[in-house]
């Protein structure tokens, strides 16, 4: 097999470059040569098992595979976070929706944009995996820029699901991947229809453990959440409140305590890179793999319009990613992502074209924000002169109003 060149777009203080090379190199399918080229220019430094370039130019050109993962920390965040609470409005996750999500929106997708245009420059045939949140909108963005892209999103909360499943059954931790389910929704808010072990249904085991244990302990809110509505949410419970109305469980500081869901950004997760490996071994034809995915909506699931980027089981083969057909979910579920999908639509559209005046609308609309317009704009005016520096299109937007 000839030489694989992977293109590892980062940024920030993000070093998941390095757990992603090892285990690349743990597995030793297959011959590539990584090359890493930090967005923020914080790390100069190569190690043994990949190679630092000062260009982005130098990463991409002639890949085979990009791996875009754009990070940002609680303190690069710290007075978005103090401004919403100021408002009343408390984010555990602060990656996709709320607030917080939006202003993450405006602030990465120029940066997603100008990738995906020099993808289409330098390696138009590269597979293109990112895991940069907001996931949903970052996908999207490289579809928009790129039509022709051959892209999909990362998630690991799905298999983190398959992981607690594992336990609850009291198997051995070892053999999570035998755990089978159908999750679709939107990303960090899904759900599974199906979950089962050796062929057996296993959702009624399941219910009978969130009755005994949906008031102790973790996964307070995927318990709370499966027994109203019968089915599990696939996300951990700091992501999938965020999706939610803010009187369920992030009304005041006392609850978010209450439920454990004191906020703390995400860490690196092993399963994640191995699954990027696996991935990118089947999309070299060396396995077939199924596993989820965000793409863009060919009908695999039901009740969401064509091309909004979904998440949903796909299956990875040689050179290509076929997405699985995975149904619909129940009406009053269906309500909640259709309602978050809308808002990072809007939210999108306002990072994408720089029609900041979208993302107000996304915040008078978000479940978490919940402020009359007079308060919600006053929000607003103050999270975009608080991110200016970081918006290319803050100028040319403030000259549109006046």
């Amino acid at each position: 097999m000839k030489d694989v060149k992977i293109a590892f777009i980062g940024g920030g203080k993000n070093l998941d470059v390095r757990n992603f090379t090892k285990n690349l190199q743990k597995e030793n399918k297959i011959s590539a040569t990584v090359y890493y080229y930090d967005f923020d220019k914080s790390s100069n430094k190569s190690e043994t098992t990949y190679k630092t370039v000062k260009t982005i130019d130098n990463a991409l050109i002639d890949a085979d595979f990009v791996i875009i993962s754009l990070s940002e920390t609680i303190d690069e965040m710290r007075l978005d976070i103090l401004t919403a609470e100021k408002y009343g409005i408390y984010q555990t996750a602060c990656d996709s929706v709320g607030p917080l999500g939006i202003m993450r929106t405006l602030r990465i997708v120029p940066k997603i944009k100008y990738i995906a245009e020099k993808i289409k420059e330098l390696c138009p045939n590269a597979w293109v995996i990112n895991y940069t949140n907001p996931l949903s909108v970052s996908v999207k963005t490289l579809y928009k820029a790129f039509p022709d892209i051959k892209a999909f999103g990362v998630s690991y909360e799905a298999s983190k699901t398959r992981q607690l499943i594992n336990s609850i059954l009291g198997r051995n931790e070892k053999d999570w991947q035998d755990i089978k389910i159908n999750v679709l929704g939107i990303n960090n808010f899904t759900f599974l229809t199906q979950a089962t072990c050796g062929g057996e249904n296993v959702l009624p085991k399941l219910k009978e453990f969130a009755k005994k244990s949906y008031d102790k302990g973790a996964n307070r809110v995927r318990y709370d959440l499966f027994l109203l509505f019968g089915v599990i949410p696939a996300t951990c419970d700091r992501k999938i409140v965020e999706f939610l109305p803010k009187n369920w469980y992030l009304k005041s500081p006392e609850s978010v305590k209450e439920w454990g869901l004191e906020r703390d950004l995400e860490n690196e997760c092993e399963e994640i890179f191995e699954e990027l490996v696996r991935q990118i071994e089947a999309l070299s034809g060396l396995s077939d793999y199924v596993v989820n995915a965000n793409m863009p909506n060919r009908g695999q699931m039901e009740g969401m319009p064509l091309g909004a980027i979904v998440e949903t089981n796909v299956k990875f083969t040689k050179d290509c990613i076929k997405p699985m057909y995975a149904g619909g979910l129940k009406s009053e579920v269906q309500s909640l992502v259709y309602k978050a999908y809308a808002e990072e639509e809007l939210a999108f559209s306002a990072g994408f074209y720089g029609d900041y005046e979208n993302a107000f609308k996304a915040i008078i609309s978000d479940q978490l924000a919940n402020l009359d317009f007079k308060d919600a704009r006053s929000l607003f005016n103050e999270m975009l002169e608080n991110n200016k520096d970081k918006l290319p299109y803050f100028e040319d937007f403030i000259k549109s109003i006046k």
